[in-house]
């Protein structure tokens, strides 16, 4: 009786925490190093540098170049410099400069696609996104062509004036998703298709913007697609409210807040409340550790000591957030956080049962 007793309260009070699938890499630092979950990605719990550091990178490929002038990587590096510092168009020039050496070389045609993306100008990016494709279809695990679907995806969303309106699936209705599906053939995505495309998508968040509106928004269409996992749509609202947070308008803002509410509507009432302070727990816990990191990296660079040795140990293990990402259906702050309390409290009252029992028990004969 006891025994049925335990299995049926842990049913009601144990619930495994929910696993978020990990996806994409790019440099052959991260290639080499496991994927980094959704999760992170979004709050910002993954190994990306300081403007200092890429300011230290400029003066180091600078000099090397200089020393090495056929030794294309070093542009490379120092192209992706200036565009992670936002001057895109220094990084355009550095490309553009070398492509009449090597017209067919993956990486000069992959980076001038993406240096153009980030610069606004789509058409011209897609043409170059093209042009490594035909040269290397599946490189960085196939990431190019969703990042084309996407530029072209931001083309058909643009009001007349050009102007990027948020979100994108405000005038482009059903979103990412459906956008993707079309492109494809097909009514909905497969789960491969769309793990696919998460891939991509999250991809372009390591190595480009993580907190980009549009970056984030795609993420959340794709998560909360109907044929995904049920428990993506956690991740999926997430996304939609850091979107929100990551944009001005007022409108925009709303606009986010409903899509995170409708992807939670299978929840009891107050499910965006609840998350949004689950995810403000993670984001602190993301940005107290980037802080660390940046401190680190800005006494390399000041110390004098090789900042890209310190950073190939870093990519032995990527971080990760500790706290649980709750199950749907779940009170985020409690069965899936304290349900080792709740068995400690029941294993007190089944051991305070049984010694009840006994002592009311009679006396054998």
């Amino acid at each position: 009786m006891l025994l049925r007793l335990l299995i049926l309260v842990l049913l009601f009070t144990w619930s495994p925490p929910a696993l978020a699938c990990i996806w994409d890499t790019d440099t052959l630092l991260a290639e080499r190093s496991r994927f980094p979950t959704a999760l992170e990605l979004m709050t910002g719990k993954f190994i990306r540098h300081t403007p200092e550091l890429y300011a230290w990178r400029l003066r180091d490929r600078h000099a090397k170049i200089a020393a090495d002038p056929d030794d294309l990587s070093l542009v490379d590096d120092l192209a992706v410099a200036h565009d992670k510092l936002g001057d895109h168009a220094a990084a355009i020039a550095a490309m553009e400069g070398i492509l009449a050496r090597d017209p067919r070389r993956y990486e000069t045609l992959a980076n001038l696609g993406t240096f153009y993306l980030h610069d606004g100008q789509f058409e011209r990016g897609i043409e170059f996104i093209d042009r490594a494709l035909e040269v290397n279809p599946d490189a960085h695990f196939g990431r190019e062509r969703y990042q084309r679907w996407l530029a072209e995806y931001i083309l058909a969303s643009r009001d007349a004036s050009g102007a990027i309106v948020y979100p994108l699936f405000t005038r482009a209705p059903h979103g990412f998703e459906v956008f993707l599906a079309a492109k494809l053939g097909v009514d909905h995505l497969s789960v491969a298709d769309a793990q696919a495309a998460v891939k991509g998508v999250l991809g372009m968040m390591r190595f480009g913007q993580h907190d980009s509106p549009i970056l984030l928004e795609a993420l959340g269409d794709l998560l909360s697609a109907p044929d995904n996992q049920h428990d993506a749509n956690q991740l999926a609202a997430r996304a939609y409210l850091l979107a929100a947070d990551a944009v001005r308008d007022p409108e925009a803002k709303a606009h986010y807040e409903a899509q995170a509410s409708a992807v939670l509507s299978g929840w009891r009432d107050g499910g965006v409340k609840e998350l949004r302070a689950a995810l403000a727990d993670e984001r602190a816990e993301a940005d107290a550790w980037y802080a660390e990191l940046a401190a680190r990296e800005n006494a390399w660079v000041e110390g004098g000591d090789d900042p890209e040795a310190k950073l190939a140990e870093l990519y032995a293990a990527e971080p990760r957030i500790t706290g649980e990402v709750p199950r749907e259906g779940a009170s985020l702050d409690a069965i899936t956080r304290r349900w080792p309390l709740l068995l400690g409290l029941v294993a007190a009252s089944l051991v305070l049962l049984v010694i009840g029992r006994r002592r009311a028990r009679p006396p054998s004969i």
